[in-house]
């Protein structure tokens, strides 16, 4: 018979934050950065930045949901500008417009030679 709690337990956790092996643990991973894009299908897009924008440049989709969407540019996108990307899927092209909410320059190696950046945008409307 297995007597050992289910995780997640449902109870609190006590934690002795002043544990000498939980400090050590706590400085040596001090300054990780975690970062997950080896294992996601990037998705090809196209991306309009301004509501008058008639050209576009290419982007990656990494990742959406129905309100938020992330992709990587070549180029900083600043916040509040707003957006339009273009996926085609076979032979649909969906249009999802948006603002743009964060930029951030990436941070994997090889980002900062490619001028990656890192941009999450807030869905408006979905084509």
């Amino acid at each position: 018979m297995n007597n050992r709690t289910p995780f997640p337990t449902p109870h609190a956790v006590s934690v002795d934050w002043e544990s000498p092996n939980l400090q050590a643990l706590l400085v040596k991973s001090d300054g990780w950065q975690i970062d997950n894009r080896h294992s996601i299908r990037l998705v090809s897009a196209t991306v309009f930045v301004g509501p008058a924008a008639m050209s576009g440049a290419p982007v990656s989709i990494a990742w959406e949901d129905g309100h938020k969407i992330v992709f990587l540019a070549g180029f900083p996108i600043p916040v509040g500008e707003r957006i339009r990307l273009l996926k085609r899927i076979a032979d649909v092209t969906r249009i999802i417009r948006g603002e743009s909410i964060e930029c951030r320059q990436g941070r994997r190696a090889g980002d900062d030679e490619r001028g990656i950046h890192v941009v999450w945008a807030r869905k408006i409307r979905t084509d």
